[in-house]
């Protein structure tokens, strides 16, 4: 199964300093969260929204981000 097909889960970063990046796919579990991108900075203190059915949301403080770099066809992470 390819990796965009897990990432389920629609997504907002908010940066510390305000700035937003939408539209994100990931994948929340328990105790992390998922975004197949390389291409944006995570860092403590940013907050992600993860929308839900009927226009809720849920807020999700990042307090230890972790990047892995693409290998073997695994994107970035």
């Amino acid at each position: 199964m390819p990796f965009a097909q897990l990432m389920r889960d629609r997504l907002t970063l908010v940066k510390t300093d305000g700035s937003r990046v939408t539209d994100l796919k990931g994948s929340v579990q328990k105790g992390k969260i998922y975004i197949m991108r390389g291409d944006i900075s995570i860092e403590p203190g940013d907050e992600l929204h993860r929308e839900m059915p009927a226009g809720r949301f849920e807020e999700y403080v990042v307090v230890e981000p972790n990047f892995y770099q693409g290998v073997h066809g695994i994107p970035a992470h």
